[in-house]
Parts: structure tokens; sequence; C-alpha cells
């Protein structure tokens, strides 16, 4: 659970600081591990740029968080394409195309789909 430190205790870390203990004989007289107690000595003394950036990277850690998850900000734009026509009609028929075996098991291009097949029209036209 996370600990909600107090002013008295703020200065009471500046008091064994200031006293030159060890993060590891610190971190114990908090209750807690000595990582804890020199990151919150850390977050007394940062500028305010480094706050600004620490809550900046945490937020992008807390969206790819959520991408992963799949879970979309509400901020993202949503783009609406209109696909062309000629376009739509080349994926219907690439759908209903027949599949060797070659394509089922390698991803081949359906027959007549292929760019030899494409390059052959154009010869013969």
């Amino acid at each position: 659970m996370r600990k909600v430190w107090t002013p008295e205790e703020d200065a009471k870390l500046a008091e064994l600081v200031a006293a030159g203990l060890s993060w590891e004989e610190i971190g114990p007289e908090f209750g807690l591990k000595r990582d804890a107690a020199r990151k919150r000595w850390g977050l007394l003394h940062e500028t305010p740029e480094e706050r600004a950036d620490r809550c900046e990277k945490r937020r992008l850690y807390q969206e790819r968080v959520k991408l992963r998850n799949g879970v979309l900000p509400e901020d993202l734009p949503v783009r609406k394409l209109a696909v062309p026509e000629e376009v739509l009609q080349e994926r219907n028929a690439r759908l209903i195309a027949p599949l060797t075996i070659t394509g089922i098991i390698c991803g081949d291009p359906p027959i007549g789909f292929s760019a030899l097949d494409r390059k052959l029209a154009e010869v013969r036209a």
C-alpha cells in the first residue's frame, strides 16, 4: 500500500540524512525499504521541471498500458477514410477467388492476383 508522508516524517527524514545515516538504516525508521525512503528524498528535492518531466513520463506509460490492454484513450483522434469503390471491388474479388495449396499454406495470392498475373494481363491487352 502506498505511504502518505506527513510533514513531520519529511522533517525526520531530513534529520536522518543530515546525520549521515545510510538508506539501509533510514528505511526501517519509517517501516519502509531503503529505496522507498531514498525515492521520497529525491521527490522532496526535485525541481518543477523534473516533476513535470516525471509526470509526463508516467502519463505516457499509463497510455501505453491502456493501449496494450485494448482500451483506447477518449482524446485519440479518429479519422474516417473513404475507400475507393475499385479497391473494395478488388478486395471482394480476392476474397472469393480460389486459393491453391501454396496460397493456403504459404500465403501466396489467389489465382489471377499475383504480380505475374497482372504483368501477363498488361502484355495481352
